[in-house]
């Protein structure tokens, strides 16, 4: 085809863009890319503004590697363009289709144009990764930041990509951007970010300061949490302006630990009754019944189906409300036997406990109620196992001081009063003290009181102190000196 002719074509028969797009193809699935130069030309001058036929071009001019050309035909383009949608349409071609390098001459060309040195920060940021340029990826990381103000992308592509840093390098680029950029200092959220996973609190703290950032702190309150540094962890949620459920329910566990338990409560209600937080339930019950005994809050807001509730009914002395609660679950059918069995009426536990076996048979609670049977054979008919008995009913009502004295008035030579002394050291939260008179008892003893005080030892390192090196030795030590124990079955399948 002459050039003349397709001026006919375009000018004087009239050619739609479908049609032009049509011969285009042609001329590309048989490489005429001088074709589609020529054809190009005539094309643009009916569309000037049509993107798609330029692309054409350009490609054809790149296939037949006239690259100067190329160059001017690009400038020439540009010089006539303002929008940075132009710029960024272009680069995107060019990059995937023509020349990474020229693309990023585009991007270049249209901050200097346009007057902004952060626009274009995200084809920037990922063109520089592409060159193994990260440093000024960091930069340009930065400048993204304030196209799309989310600190949350801002932390997810940096820990990205912070592997490729020492602590020096990210220092002195936020530096030079802060230069540039001084209102924003929000952004040394990523030092703060990245001490926090160096393990390094004070330096993450002194970051989070200078950036005066105060929303989505909870994940650096949590970190606080785990080192013990609860103080802190406080002042950070203190300053959080994003207050949702789970703000609620991580101040109310910070509070419950600095002992402000009444706080801690009332945070956790609202966590409970306002965003439903799921947990917040079963903690406020556990912080209204053993840390401020508030026994009718507790049936407040407990159902028949908690253990708590059975337990504040008995603390209240509401034995018959207690009996009305229908035996169905594993809790119900335990207490219940319980009940019987403090009660001196075997039978009738026997009865609740045969049960729990057959519908539960993996419930934890089978245990104790083993325990229990084993030291009613052993010392049944003893005077201190009249005393236990006693200690134990002072418990399950929870009226621990009383149990205490009891227990230290008794002359014992079993080890019974020992144990009953390790639990309740255990259920007041001294963990490592019940851990030593657990295994100081189990050492003292050859007896089926051992291989218990093991199991119980064992389960307050791994789930009270969460110390699992403990637990470990602990476990492997009630394996070897009680292999056919059923506790050391459990703690077999435990470690």
């Amino acid at each position: 085809m002459t050039q003349f002719l397709a001026f006919l074509l375009i000018f004087q028969i009239g050619i739609s863009k479908k049609e032009a797009r049509t011969k285009i193809a042609r001329f590309r699935a048989s490489n005429q890319y001088r074709k589609i130069v020529e054809f190009a030309d005539y094309i643009l001058k009916k569309y000037p503004d049509d993107f798609e036929f330029f692309k054409y071009k350009i490609e054809a001019l790149n296939k037949l590697g006239k690259r100067d050309t190329l160059k001017t035909l690009i400038n020439m383009y540009l010089s006539k363009k303002r929008s940075p949608s132009v710029y960024r349409n272009l680069y995107s071609f060019l990059y995937f289709s023509v020349d990474k390098d020229f693309a990023l001459d585009v991007l270049k060309k249209g901050r200097k144009a346009l007057g902004s040195d952060t626009l274009f920060a995200r084809e920037f940021y990922y063109t520089s990764l592409w060159n193994r340029d990260f440093k000024q990826a960091l930069y340009e990381l930065f400048n993204f930041y304030l196209q799309t103000r989310s600190i949350t992308l801002l932390r997810q592509e940096f820990r990205r990509i912070e592997k490729f840093f020492d602590e020096n390098t990210v220092k002195e680029v936020i530096n030079r951007w802060l230069k540039l950029h001084p209102d924003h200092r929000e952004v040394k959220i990523v030092l703060a970010d990245y001490y926090m996973r160096k393990g390094r609190p004070r330096e993450m703290l002194k970051e989070l300061k200078e950036s005066g950032y105060t929303r989505n702190l909870k994940e650096f309150a949590k970190y606080l949490i785990s080192t013990g540094d609860y103080t802190h962890a406080d002042s950070l949620l203190k300053l959080e302006t994003l207050r949702d459920g789970a703000w609620y329910f991580l101040r109310a566990q910070v509070l419950a630990k600095l002992g402000n338990y009444r706080k801690s409560a009332n945070l956790y209600k609202i966590a409970y009754e306002k965003f439903r937080v799921k947990d917040a339930r079963d903690s406020l019950l556990s912080l209204l019944f053993f840390r401020l005994k508030d026994f009718n809050s507790v049936l407040r807001y407990s159902g028949p189906e908690d253990e708590l509730r059975i337990r504040a009914l008995l603390a209240l002395g509401k034995d018959q409300e207690f009996l009305k609660i229908s035996p169905a679950g594993e809790v119900q059918l335990f207490y219940r036997g319980l009940y019987f069995f403090l009660s001196e009426n075997p039978d009738s536990a026997g009865y609740y406990w045969e049960k729990l076996a057959r519908r539960f048979p993996a419930s934890k609670y089978l245990y104790r109620a083993f325990f229990l049977r084993e030291i009613q054979d052993n010392f049944g008919k003893t005077e201190v196992f009249k005393k236990y008995l006693s200690v134990e009913n002072l418990i399950l009502r929870w009226r621990i001081d009383s149990a205490e004295a009891t227990l230290r008035s008794v002359q014992d030579t079993t080890g019974l009063m020992k144990f009953e002394l390790a639990r309740i050291q255990e259920l007041r939260g001294d963990y490592e003290l019940s851990v030593a008179t657990y295994l100081g008892l189990a050492k003292e003893r050859s007896n089926f009181l051992s291989p218990y005080a093991y199991f119980r030892a064992f389960r307050i390192a791994s789930e009270r102190l969460k110390n699992p090196e403990l637990a470990g030795k602990i476990g492997k030590k009630l394996i070897e000196e009680y292999p056919r124990s059923p506790y050391a079955a459990a703690t077999r399948s435990l470690l």
